[in-house]
């Protein structure tokens, strides 16, 4: 699991929403739009990382 208040997941969040954030400046400009899409979905898929999946756990369990 990842220590979503931890130093090295802040650096994470701050250099992803620098990207996300020029990747969309991009697509405004209509500078390789299909580019940015997938860019931004990749990030925003990155930063779901820390949050916690009520889906699954390791033990196997549905947690709600």
């Amino acid at each position: 699991m990842i220590n979503k208040h931890s130093a090295d997941w802040k650096a994470v969040e701050h250099w992803a929403q620098e990207k996300r954030n020029q990747a969309v400046a991009r697509l405004i400009a209509d500078n390789q739009s299909d580019k940015q899409r997938g860019i931004i979905a990749a990030l925003d898929e990155l930063m779901k990382l820390a949050e916690p999946d009520v889906r699954r756990n390791l033990t196997g369990t549905v947690q709600y």
